[in-house]
């Protein structure tokens, strides 16, 4: 079966009523990422994100590709399961990146989050479905890129007094799918997401608070002059 965009739909249940279930699964979470894309890879008055997709990521296991926003091209790329709720097992092998919370890795994967380490643990259950790294945001630690043969925790950006989380894994998924598809190696995809959740933070609201691709670069200039 084919969808709309011409891709090849995989059957991750065996029926038809199951491949449904898993195409409107995908639909509602591509919506996160649309609100960040719109203000950075536009980028307002701040300037050029510089053109078409790129591929991302290093030759040591991270996965590698151009970031796809049609309902099934997100899957193959990149996946924030929020709010958890069941995920099919045949979904992890299309997904590039898996970018829970630590309480939606704990739903997900079963493995108590409460440190950097419980990451690394639902990091490998993730992997072992199938999915080709593991994103886990841990709040004010950061957040845990974790592949096959490679885990870093990427630390959480200082940008101001806290105001409001709520948009935070909106502006973070956004940020890093915008990152990726800038051509962007993944660990620096990982730096300018906490950079544009660390920016959102500091703003009432959720899609108001997010923040302009200039203000972002600004505050990674700012903290690596620091």
């Amino acid at each position: 079966m084919q969808s709309d965009h011409g891709h090849e739909v995989p059957n991750a249940g065996g029926n038809d009523g199951d491949e449904a279930a898993w195409l409107d699964l995908v639909a509602r979470l591509q919506e996160p990422a649309d609100a960040f894309m719109e203000s950075a890879l536009d980028g307002g008055n701040d300037g050029d994100t510089g053109g078409s997709p790129a591929a991302a990521g290093p030759d040591d296991g991270t996965p590698k590709g151009v970031v796809d926003f049609d309902p099934l091209g997100v899957w193959h790329r990149s996946t924030d399961p929020a709010p958890a709720e069941p995920v099919p097992d045949a979904g992890f092998p299309l997904c590039g990146y898996v970018t829970p919370n630590e309480h939606e890795a704990a739903a997900l994967t079963g493995v108590a989050v409460a440190s950097v380490d419980d990451a690394r643990r639902a990091g490998d259950v993730f992997l072992a479905r199938g999915a080709g790294a593991a994103l886990i945001t841990l709040g004010e630690k950061g957040a845990l890129l974790h592949a096959k043969g490679r885990s870093i925790l990427v630390p959480a950006f200082d940008a101001g007094a806290v105001v409001e989380t709520a948009g935070a894994g909106d502006a973070f998924n956004g940020a890093f799918a915008a990152a990726l598809a800038r051509g962007l190696e993944a660990e620096e995809a990982v730096r300018f997401a906490c950079a544009a959740a660390g920016i959102s933070v500091t703003r009432p609201g959720t899609a108001p608070s997010m923040p302009r691709l200039a203000e972002i670069e600004a505050l990674l200039e700012r903290v690596k002059i620091g």
